[in-house]
């Protein structure tokens, strides 16, 4: 457990989740989950995005991708994390899931699609899901797994307009009132900046 948090470390959760945490630290780990929501809200987000990547039965997900989910997460060959260079890199993130999910619509009668977008960078995985509001505007939410409390921002920029969203401190941003578009995203971070391809808002 991180001390200067009070939170479990990522890779703990991520442990837990895959069935790999030591049976000496099972209790431990379960007991903060049932006492942290922070923890409990991080467990219950990577469960989620997993299990529309590998359970999902209405279209088949490469077995190499899930096998990558798991394998970004599973920390324990990874050297021991250096200390923060100062120079900012920029990074390109790679989509690895694009995927439209029916759900209820504008009106009872409607049906409409929340897209589900996942990319890889580095030791994260990013998630967004766009989610259409009203006939012409939409909500993207994003979240970011690998870290704890990154910090940091969010730009959307289209042609039109560019808009800044704050990370919060379970790793989330949220922009509201997205109209029809094509988008550019970016986050920015301590010491890097990742951009993603281009991706249209629509329906």
């Amino acid at each position: 457990m991180n001390q200067t948090t009070s939170h479990l470390e990522f890779e703990k959760i991520t442990d837990f989740v895959q069935g790999k945490i030591a049976e000496n630290e099972k209790a431990e780990v379960s007991a903060h989950l049932a006492a942290c929501p922070h923890c409990a809200m991080q467990k219950k987000r990577l469960e989620q995005t997993v299990s529309v990547m590998i359970s999902d039965k209405t279209e088949v997900v490469p077995a190499y991708l899930s096998e990558r989910v798991f394998d970004m997460f599973d920390l324990h060959s990874k050297p021991a994390k250096t200390e923060k260079s100062s120079v900012r890199e920029r990074i390109l993130a790679a989509l690895e899931f694009d995927k439209f999910v029916p759900a209820l619509g504008l009106r009872s009668t409607e049906i409409a699609a929340v897209r589900n977008i996942h990319f890889v960078v580095k030791d994260y995985l990013i998630t967004l899901q766009i989610t259409p509001m009203s006939a012409d505007e939409w909500q993207i939410n994003g979240e970011i797994f690998g870290e704890d409390n990154i910090g940091g921002n969010v730009q959307l920029e289209s042609e039109t307009e560019k808009r800044t969203a704050e990370i919060n401190d379970f790793s989330e941003f949220s922009f509201d009132g997205v109209k029809m578009g094509k988008y550019n995203l970016s986050i920015d971070l301590e010491n890097c900046e990742i951009s993603f391809p281009e991706f249209i808002v629509e329906y």
